[in-house]
C-alpha cells in the first residue's frame, strides 16, 4: 500500500488508497450537510454503492487517496487527481474533508501531498481545481498550496436547482518545483 506522509508537520497527515474499512467514514463525511452543500459533483445522498464505486475507481486517469490523521489513523477526507489529459499534461484536483477537521491544516497538508504525487507523475505539467465562489474555505486551501486564482466561470454548475459561479485555480509544474519548499515552510 502506497502511503505519503507530510514530513515534519505538527499535524501529521498521510494519504493512502481507500479500502473497504473506510466505507462507514466515507458515508459519514460525504453525507455531512456542509460537505454536500460545498461540493460541485458529490452525489447527495452519498450511498454505500457510491462509497464502493469510489474505492474501486482505479484507472490511468485518476488517483484517489484517503486522507488520514496519523496518530488515530482516522479517515478525515478524500482527495482526487482526476481526468488526466495526457495529451495536454493536465489533471484536476478535487477534495472533501470532514467539517470536524476544518481549519486545522489537515486539508492543506493533504493538498500538498497530492501536488507532490501529481508532479512526480511523468507528463503532468498543470494541476487545476474548481470551487464554488461561495466556498471560500476551499479557495484559501488552494491558495495555501500555491495555486493561482485564474478566473470565475459564471453559473458553471447547478447545485440544488441554483446556478453557481465557480472559481478555477491552477499551479504549473515549474511553479511547484520553484516554490514548494517555501510554501511548505510558510504553511506547516
Amino acid at each position: 500500500m502506497e502511503v505519503e506522509k507530510a514530513p515534519g508537520t505538527k499535524k501529521n497527515v498521510m494519504v493512502r488508497d481507500l479500502d473497504l474499512s473506510d466505507v462507514p467514514a466515507l458515508l459519514e463525511i460525504a453525507n455531512h450537510k456542509e460537505v454536500g452543500q460545498s461540493m460541485i459533483s458529490l452525489p447527495i445522498p452519498f450511498l454505500k454503492s457510491d462509497a464502493l464505486a469510489l474505492i474501486n475507481e482505479k484507472s490511468d486517469r485518476n488517483i484517489i487517496k484517503g486522507v488520514y490523521e496519523i496518530s488515530s489513523e482516522k479517515l478525515i477526507g478524500v482527495f482526487k487527481l482526476r481526468d488526466y489529459e495526457r495529451e495536454h499534461g493536465l489533471i484536476e484536483l478535487s477534495f472533501w474533508v470532514n467539517p470536524l477537521w476544518w481549519g486545522k491544516g489537515y486539508g492543506s497538508q493533504a493538498g500538498f501531498l497530492m501536488l507532490n504525487i501529481a508532479f512526480s507523475t511523468p507528463g503532468i505539467n498543470r494541476v487545476f481545481a474548481y470551487h464554488m465562489v461561495k466556498n471560500e474555505r476551499s479557495g484559501k486551501l488552494l491558495q495555501r498550496i500555491g495555486m493561482t486564482h485564474e478566473g470565475v466561470l459564471r453559473e458553471r454548475v447547478k447545485k440544488d436547482n441554483v446556478f453557481e459561479d465557480v472559481v478555477i485555480s491552477a499551479i504549473l509544474k515549474r511553479e511547484w518545483l520553484a516554490n514548494k519548499e517555501a510554501l511548505y515552510n510558510a504553511n506547516f
